[in-house]
Parts: structure tokens; sequence; C-alpha cells
């Protein structure tokens, strides 16, 4: 039998190609290139054979020796290109396919490739500026109108890339593509309602579409819903468990509910089938933060920078690190460039007004809420960051928001815990108290169901156990020993109390000295004494409970000193980032630190510390009015008065062990003669005055706390017993405190 003819041979492969049996192909590929090795179609198509098989180098070698026998062939240009994009050779694909529309400018799949091209490179305006181009030509193309659509999200527009997505969907309405990321942006505009309409659509068509599953259960999550989540991810885990975007899915799910090193698991388990997923990378980041290593997850976050800038949420984590590290500047920074690449997230812009707000940038704030609920009317955190500012001038039409938005049966419990908080604030800065109580102890009971389904609970007796054993461990004697073992030092300044006491006051007060840096509530206290144990440990080879009593009862001067080195490194650390060489004295002013005082004296027993007092009841009504995204204990009255009472017996303690080892400073004494109570605090660190401190209000240091318009004004009285009008109506929460303070002062 005579061999088939050129003709027979390449129709026989061009069959083969066409039927996608590769394994046929392969063979009638190979004897075609020995028959016909001077032929370019011989070269060409077993390019294609082998693009098609995924031998993408392959490919590239055959197609290259088809070009050159004539290098303006269209079919053999788009195939290379294709080839050199899954190489991830992004210039030769770009070049391959803009020689094609050299020569044809209409050629709709140069234009689909090229976009696609310029997306994977990131190029977005000339991603858009291709499939521009396709759409024209070809309008009706639900491929075109997706890639464009991917574009103009990608830009932040991404009202007009929803638009664009349904109009792929109505050409074409089993475009899973163009569905699963319409309702991704349904999502990232926090419309649950929507996204779990079209996931669930999305699911029935396809079974085994994941992304639905994923994004139908982040809608669950994020109305709160952390089972129905939970029950989502399972059923997809049971199709396809080695899903990388799905293992992610499940660890952010395990964040959300408090539960950080499962969650860090998940995000393992989904970096080790793809160590570059940006949303795993950034899950472990968020993990860091929650273990309180931030600078960590700074790093992390930087070493990936390259691949990772593009997307809006590396921008928001970073902030969230650099905030929660103190370094609010670079949080405010990292949030406009995540505003840049999505204009029209408005939960960005209430991020970058809270940062504002705590600078003393009011009106900044201001702008930025606004604009958040330009972006969606019914942003519940632009209300709440509105209300904080304003108060009693908050507008009507706010207000009146809140009250509709209370009224939708399906709102989380967080967001109407963040509504009721709000109208607190209005109706308390309008002198309406009762209405306030009521909207405070809604808030309250809301806040609570919404952080039991994340985890947390408040032991009360935990809390009361600390202080019995911080009493027996911390004597006079133990004091007396840390003046003789401890570090010299008098650079640690700390500022110690209940929360909304006055430290933020006080600490704003003393920073405005040239001599003094205020560094905010800085973790730093505890840390040092974790490292000090765990050395303590090491070096005489004990267990961590036994190494945790033995390390204060029989302390070691060398460890620390040790220790205290690396605490004052720190401190210098926040001096050179502060660019204030003159600083003498860095104040810390977490306020549990009146838990830890006996610890400090015994590091630093030089160390200056300051016990911000002011009326129980007005700081307790201030905590039971304010929602903390971290205390536990300020959602219940029980709670509250069992916290005051463990907080008297703990400085009860420390004024028999210690009576000249810390000064107190009452809040009302600095309202009714600010500068006489100043003057107090800095000669108690022995600096001479400066009349910068009187000003504290101008300071241009970015507050963290729930204290912010409170410090960004002159000295106010209103401030002082407020607790007056809510004695009748929370006597459960006063009338205790009340007793308490016969022996307060």
């Amino acid at each position: 039998m005579s061999n088939p003819s050129f003709s027979q041979s390449k129709s026989k492969l061009i069959n083969a190609l066409s039927a996608g049996d590769l394994l046929q192909a392969g063979e009638l590929a190979e004897q075609f290139m020995l028959r016909f090795p001077d032929k370019p179609e011989a070269h060409y198509f077993s390019g294609l054979h082998s693009l098609l098989a995924q031998e993408n180098g392959k490919a590239v070698q055959q197609l290259e020796v088809a070009l050159g026998f004539d290098d303006k062939n269209l079919n053999v240009l788009l195939n290379l290109g294709v080839a050199y994009q899954r190489l991830g050779k992004m210039d030769a694909a770009t070049q391959a396919y803009l020689a094609v529309l050299a020569i044809v400018p209409v050629n709709i799949q140069a234009l689909i490739n090229l976009g696609s091209c310029h997306y994977q490179k990131k190029s977005f305006l000339e991603c858009k500026e291709a499939f521009s181009k396709a759409a024209s030509l070809a309008p009706d193309n639900s491929t075109v109108i997706s890639g464009l659509a991917d574009a103009e999200r990608s830009l932040g527009n991404w009202r007009k890339a929803i638009q664009l997505y349904k109009r792929a969907i109505t050409i074409n309405p089993d475009d899973e593509r163009a569905n699963n990321n319409l309702t991704l942006m349904h999502l990232n505009l926090q419309h649950h309602g929507q996204v779990k309409e079209a996931a669930r659509k999305a699911i029935e068509k396809n079974p085994d579409n994941i992304d639905a599953y994923i994004a139908l259960g982040r809608a669950h999550i994020a109305e709160e819903g952390y089972e129905e989540g939970m029950d989502t991810f399972a059923s997809a885990f049971e199709k396809k468990p080695e899903h990388p975007e799905l293992l992610t899915a499940i660890g952010n799910n395990y964040l959300n509910i408090g539960d950080h090193s499962e969650a860090s698991s998940w995000f393992n388990k989904a970096l080790s089938l793809d160590s570059s997923l940006p949303v795993a990378i950034l899950g472990m980041a968020q993990c860091l933060d929650k273990h309180d290593l931030h600078g960590q997850g700074i790093a992390l976050l930087n070493e990936n920078a390259e691949s990772l800038s593009s997307l809006p949420q590396y921008w928001v984590t970073l902030s969230d690190l650099y905030w929660n590290e103190g370094e609010a500047d670079e949080a405010l920074r990292c949030l406009e460039k995540a505003s840049a690449l999505a204009p029209q997230q408005a939960s960005l812009y209430c991020k970058m007004g809270g940062i504002l707000s705590s600078s003393g940038n009011m009106e900044g704030a201001d702008a930025c809420f606004r604009q958040a609920l330009a972006e969606q009317e019914d942003c519940i955190g632009a209300i709440s960051g509105l209300a904080t500012l304003k108060k009693s001038s908050l507008e009507a039409s706010h207000v009146q928001k809140a009250h509709e938005l209370l009224e939708k049966d399906a709102l989380p419990d967080g967001a109407k815990g963040s509504l009721h908080s709000a109208l607190s604030y209005y109706y308390s800065g309008n002198k309406d108290f009762s209405s306030a109580v009521a909207h405070m102890a809604e808030a309250n009971r809301f806040q609570w169901a919404s952080r039991v389904r994340q985890g947390w609970e408040y032991q009360q007796d935990s809390h009361q156990q600390v202080v019995a054993t911080n009493k027996q461990l911390f004597t006079r004697q133990l004091i007396e020993t840390g003046q003789q073992i401890g570090h010299s030092s008098d650079m640690p300044v700390f500022i110690v109390g209940m929360p909304r006491s006055g430290t933020t006051l006080t600490e704003q007060i003393m920073a405005r000295h040239p001599s003094v840096l205020g560094v905010g509530e800085r973790n730093y206290a505890v840390i040092a004494l974790q490292a000090y144990q765990h050395l303590y440990a090491e070096k005489f080879s004990l267990g961590h409970a036994e190494a945790k009593k033995r390390s204060l009862t029989e302390p070691d001067s060398d460890l620390l000193h040790r220790v205290a080195e690396e605490y004052l490194t720190s401190l210098r650390e926040q001096i050179e980032k502060a660019n204030k060489p003159g600083v003498r004295y860095v104040v810390d002013k977490m306020p549990d630190n009146y838990m830890n005082v006996g610890w400090i004296k015994l590091l630093f027993p030089n160390a200056s510390i300051i016990h911000a007092r002011r009326d129980m009841r007005d700081v307790a009504i201030s905590c039971w009015q304010t929602q903390f995204g971290m205390i536990r204990w300020a959602c219940h009255i029980k709670h509250l008065v069992a916290r005051f009472e463990g907080y008297l017996e703990m400085m009860a303690h420390w004024q028999n062990v210690c009576p000249d080892g810390f000064m107190n400073a009452d809040y009302e004494v600095l309202i009714d003669d600010q500068e006489s109570g100043s003057r107090k605090l800095l000669e108690h660190i022995g600096l001479p005055w400066d009349d910068a401190c009187l000003k504290f209000y101008e300071s241009d240091r970015l507050v963290r706390t729930a204290s912010i318009t409170q410090v960004r004004q002159p000295i106010y009285k209103t401030s002082v017993a407020k607790w007056a009008p809510y004695e009748e109506l929370i006597p459960e929460l006063i009338h205790p405190l009340s007793a308490l303070m016969k022996v307060y002062r």
C-alpha cells in the first residue's frame, strides 16, 4: 500500500485534533513530521497538538519553526501567543497578538487574547482598550463583554462592571464566568441577598461550581451565619477537597469565629496546593495579626507585594496590620491605595474616616463617612461614624435611616448593635436619656449576640483569680527586690487605669512636651513578661507552669536586664519613627497595665507609673455606651460591676506594697484646673513645665482609642458627673458603683 499523500495525512491529523483524540493526533503528528519535515504545516500541527496536550514549551519550539516559513500566518501567530502566555512570557505573547492585529485589525480572537494577556499582566487600562475594540466589533459576544467587565472591575469601576456582567449573562445565561464574577461583585458591594440568589442559581445549573459555593458561604458569613457558611463550604469540600480557594474560605471562617490556630492550618493546606494563592497569603497575614505578630504579618505581605499589590484587599490587610502595630500614618496610606483600586467600596471610606478622626482631622473624617454613604446609602459603618463625631448634631436624615435599617429583619446582630450605639450617642447628646439608655442596652445585647457567634465568652471569675494571684506573688519584699536587681532605666512611663478613665487625655497632655513621646496602648509589658518567663524556663529547664511562678518569686537579674534591653530597643525604634530626637521619656497608656504594676516595678523599678482615676460611674456609663472591639466585659452590667471591684482590689494592693511607686492623677482635677494638674504630671517624671502641654488638643498624633472627640478639643467640664441623669435609669449599674466610690478615693 502506498503512503498517504500530504493532503490525506493532513486531513487525518485535522480530524483527530478536531475530535479531541490527542493520543491518535500525537501519533499522526509525529508521522506527518517524519514524512514532510520541510512543510510548515507539519511544524504547525505538531505545535498545535503540543499546545492542546499542555506541552507548552514544545509547542513554542514547533510554532516558532512554522512561523519561520510564513511570519504572517494568523493561526500560527495566535497559537504561538497562547503558548507564550501559558509559559508566562507575556511580552512575547503580546507581540504575537499585535502582529495578528497589524495584519487584520478586526480579528476578534486576537483582541480577546490580547485583552486576556494584559489582564494577566495587570495592565488593566490596556486590557480595557483591547476588549472595548472587540466589543465594538462583536457586541453580542458574551466572552468579550465578560472580559470588558473584568477590566472595569479591576479598575475599580464596580457598578459599570456589574452592568457588563449582567449584559454578558443576558447574551449567554450559561456563561459561568460572568455569573461567578457578578456574584463576586455583589459580595464586594455587600449585596448579600443578591449574592445568595445568584449563587444558588449558579449551583442549580452546575452542582460542581465550587466558586458559587464559596460565594454563597461568604454571603452567609457576612450576615453572621457562620454555621450556614461552614455547612455550605462542607458541601463544596465533599465535591472537591483540594480546591485551594475553598480551603482558604474555610480558614477565613475559622478566623471569624476566633479559632486562629485552626484558620492557620487551613491556610497552610491551601498554600501547599498553591504557594502563591493571594487569598491564602492574606489569610496567613491576618492570622499573624490576630496573634499580635503584626510585624511578621507586615513582612509577609511585603515579601509578596509584587504579586498582591494590585488587590484592594492586600492594602486593607496591610492597613490593619500597621494600625494594630501603631503605625497609623502607614495604615491610612494603605487605605488610600485600596480606595484608588476600588473607589466604590464604601467600607474603605469608613476605615479611612476612623483613622482621620483619630488624627483630629474631623472634617476629613466627615467627608470620608459621607463618601461611604454616597457609594452605599445604607452603609451602617458610615452612619455610626458620623454619630460618634456629631452626636446631637447628627442630621435627621441619618437618624431616620438608622431607624429604618433597624426595621429590617435580615440585618445581622452586629449591624444592629452599631446602629443602636449610634442612636444612643444622638439621644444622649440631645438629653433624651431614657431613649439613650434603651439604645445602649440594645447595642450591648446585639453586640454580645454577634460576638458570641465569633467565639466570645467572658469568665468573670478569671479576672478575680488573676487579681488574687498577683496579690499573692507581688509582695512588698518582692517589689523591694526589684529595686536591687531590675534595670535602672527610667525611660518608660506607664499610664494605667480603667478604659475611659482619662488615660488618653493624660497621655496627650504629656506627649505635647518636647521630651516626651506618647506611643498609645502597647502590649510591650505583657510581651516582655512572656519573653522573660520563656527564657527563665529555658535557663533553668523548667516547665511553663513552674517557670511562670518561680520567675517572679525567685527573679533572675541577668534575664530581667536582657528583657529590659529588648523593651528599651522597642521604645528607641518608636522614637526614631516619630522623628523626635529630643525624647527623654516614652509613655505607654495601656489601661490594663494596672494588673502589671508589680511586674513593671520588678523590671523597671525607676519607671514612672501614673494611675488615671475618674469617677467610676462616669467610666461605667462611657464603657456601657462604647462598642469596644476587644473588651469583652463591657456588654453586661454584672461583668462591668465585677470588673470595677477587681480593679479596686488590685489598685489597693499596689498602694499597700509600693505606696511611693505611682502617682494618682484624677481626671476631675485636670478638668477643673488643667494647668495645675498638668504641671503635677510633668513634675512626677522630673520635667520642667512647657506651655505646649496646655494645648494638648493641637497634637497631630493619631489616637487609637474611643476617646477621639474628647482629646481633639479644649478641656470641657460637661464630661464630669455624666452619670447623674442615668442614676435611676440604670440603677443596677450606678448604685453599686456609688457604694464603691466611698472607698475609691
